[in-house]
């Protein structure tokens, strides 16, 4: 019976300790291409920050932090932010081994911040009484709080006041005297964790849409299933095997598995204009493109999939058709709303009124991405939308359906409200305006992976909320190589930030397959307790249209995506000129 118990434990302590991981980076050995090290951030003011390969308690590198004539107000910090799903209702002890050089008024110590979800303050601890001073060789010091259960946000780091150098170095943190594994400091999988994990994965041959033979594809038909809606993500807006990849798993489902209609991040109402090239027959292909005014669309690779969207077209009964879902700007909706009543004044001055309202909150939303209309204007906004709408109840439209003169109105609505917290919940909103008015029909969705995934305010949760299972996520990643973007040279081609032990894309890159598919929501439905941490615990590429030195950012694939496909190389996208 002791026995029993003694191995039972021992289990316990094996179980808690292989779930308790996160990338934390706590020795700093891993760095950016700015030679800074990843995870951490830094408070700046009077001071500078440097890894030091020279100053080390362990390893090759420590964080070194020098004043340069700071204020008797500064304070120099750095910080990085902890697991709170790891902590919550726990108590949480760091240490760090610490040297100073100050003669003066220097002191460096540890610091604790945990922020609730309404992100106020619940509890604060900076060893205000229990700093180090003076000259030092290294030194170990700890802070220990007991971490509230409404925990949302936990920060922790070190920090230095007064004049002087301090060096940090060697951080280590407990979950109730349990350790949290780093896995920054994990080489990669081992032999039984990489067995199990093909198990869940569907090699794919090609990215190419024109290979002759799509029998790869066929796992699609149940992985999707009956999902209505299958969404497409991309890590950034700029890989030509990712566009690819979803052009040729795009032709695949809409010839075998009855989507019919392809819907993209970019303007609705210009999205739209494709369909007289894809199904008339009429205008360039390059310039509706063009008009979408996203230059991440104006590629040759989304080119291809429009031209050949046009074949299937002039081949099949059953017509594709193309559309957008964005609302980020507001000059077509006036422009057809006033060819619409071009014979009503009344109409058409309350639309310039309009438009001089949205012209004016887009010149302040250009200064910040927060920005909110002025309660004035918004009021004023939303009496003249009332208007409009009372009088087109009463006049006769002409050549526009009304469903689309009241989805124009509707799109000039959300601009007036449009930030970066609720243009998801208004793509989402859209979709669903786009599939009440196609009942019938499956629809494949082409956005960012910010946008697809299930995570709050996102696109893909309020989808997900209202659908079920008629809705399917499918992120992806890529490994290493290049991307299009806007960045300091402009918008080119530049080198993707490489891979870190802690990211998916550095693990996945060890199964040695160029393409698959990530089965995630199976490996959630058996509970493999050795593959969790390799679908929540990590880090993942997130670039969009900029190109940026931390390329990753924390996430849990495991609540964003049902499914991910792997790309190990990726080349960047090529623009129409």
């Amino acid at each position: 019976m002791i026995l029993r118990k003694y191995i039972l434990f021992i289990g316990l302590f094996f179980f808690h300790t292989i779930a308790a991981q996160s990338f934390l980076n706590l020795d700093f050995e891993k760095t950016n291409s700015n030679n800074l090290p990843l995870k951490w951030d830094f408070k700046k003011g009077g001071y500078s920050y440097q890894i030091d390969s020279n100053a080390k308690f362990a390893g090759k590198k420590s964080f070194q932090i020098t004043s340069h004539s700071p204020k008797n107000t500064d304070s120099a910090s750095l910080y990085t932010l902890l697991p709170a799903h790891l902590l919550k209702g726990k108590e949480l002890h760091i240490t760090a081994k610490v040297k100073i050089n100050s003669n003066q008024n220097g002191n460096a110590g540890l610091w604790i911040k945990v922020i609730d979800a309404k992100k106020a303050i619940i509890s604060f601890d900076n060893m205000k009484n229990q700093r180090i001073t003076g000259i030092t060789d290294w030194k170990e010091i700890s802070l220990t709080m007991k971490i509230s259960s409404e925990a949302e946000k936990i920060m922790m780091g070190g920090l230095f006041e007064g004049k002087g150098t301090v060096w940090f170095d060697d951080f280590t943190i407990t979950s109730n005297q349990m350790p949290i594994e780093d896995i920054s400091k994990r080489e990669n999988l081992n032999q039984e964790e990489l067995t199990l994990l093909k198990k869940y994965i569907y090699p794919i041959k090609t990215y190419d849409p024109e290979y002759n033979t799509n029998q790869d594809l066929e796992i699609l038909k149940k992985l999707i299933g009956n999902s209505k809606i299958l969404a497409l993500g991309e890590s950034t807006h700029g890989s030509s095997e990712i566009f690819k990849m979803k052009d040729r798993m795009i032709r695949y489902l809409i010839q075998n598995n009855n989507f019919n209609i392809f819907s993209i991040e970019a303007r609705m109402p210009e999205s739209y204009q494709v369909n007289n090239y894809i199904i008339k027959g009429e205008g360039s292909p390059e310039n509706y493109l063009k008009a979408m005014d996203f230059w991440t669309w104006r590629t040759h690779e989304v080119l291809k999939m429009t031209e050949w969207m046009k074949k299937y077209n002039e081949a099949s009964k059953r017509k594709v058709l193309f559309t957008g879902f964005d609302m980020q700007d507001f000059y077509t909706p006036i422009h057809e709303l006033k060819k619409e009543y071009n014979g009503n004044p009344s109409i058409i001055e309350k639309l310039e009124e309009l438009r001089l309202l949205l012209s004016k909150f887009k010149d302040k939303k250009q200064k910040s991405s927060i920005a909110v209309m002025d309660k004035e204007d918004k009021a004023a906004a939303d009496s003249i939308i009332s208007v409009i709408k009372n009088q087109i109840g009463t006049v006769k439209s002409g050549k526009i359906d009304l469903k689309w003169i009241n989805q124009y109105l509707r799109l000039l609505e959300q601009n007036t409200e449009l930030n970066s917290y609720s243009r998801d919940k208004f793509m989402a909103e859209n979709i669903l305006w786009i599939k009440n008015q196609n009942p019938d029909s499956k629809i494949i969705l082409w956005a960012h992976n910010g946008h697809i995934n299930k995570e709050p305010i996102r696109m893909g949760k309020y989808l997900s909320d209202q659908l079920g299972k008629d809705y399917t996520a499918i992120g992806f990643a890529f490994y290493s190589g290049q991307y299009t973007a806007k960045g300091e040279n402009g918008i080119t081609a530049y080198n993707a930030q490489e891979p870190y032990a802690g990211t998916y894309e550095y693990f996945l890159h060890s199964v040695n397959e160029p393409y698959f598919i990530l089965d995630i929501k199976k490996i959630k439905e058996d509970n493999n307790e050795k593959l969790k941490w390799l679908i929540k615990e990590l880090d993942l590429r997130i670039t969009g249209a900029r190109n940026k030195p931390d390329e990753f950012r924390h996430k849990n694939i495991s609540e964003d995506f049902d499914y991910l496909i792997f790309i190990d190389q990726s080349t960047a996208s090529v623009l129409l000129k």
